[in-house]
């Protein structure tokens, strides 16, 4: 199941709330139904500078441990971290919908 509250671009502090993403899906319209096919899971993570200024969305797969490392959520959740944020995408989107080579073990 997929929701959103419209929080693509956001100023969260705290680490649980910093992965988002983009899904994709197919509608398909038959005589007998219509079904979803084909979806997918883009995450993504909003980068904002230590004066929680300069947000920029980056997919999770080209963010890097550098950029991490002068995140401005720091300021507000120490405990914030690459490692953390991928955790997050490993446990909770089913790699079958990861289609990118990025979230391949």
């Amino acid at each position: 199941m997929m929701y959103s509250l419209g929080n693509f671009l956001s100023g969260m502090m705290y680490s649980r709330n910093m992965v988002g993403g983009i899904m994709g899906f197919d509608i398909i319209k038959a005589p007998n139904g219509t079904s979803v096919e084909n979806a997918y899971f883009i995450p993504t993570v909003c980068q904002y500078n230590y004066s929680v200024r300069g947000f920029k969305i980056y997919k999770f797969s080209e963010y890097t441990e550098e950029l991490e490392k002068v995140y401005g959520a720091h300021k507000f959740d120490p405990s914030m971290s690459y490692k953390y944020m991928r955790n997050i995408i490993n446990n909770a989107i089913p790699d079958e919908f990861l289609t990118e080579d990025f979230y391949r073990n």
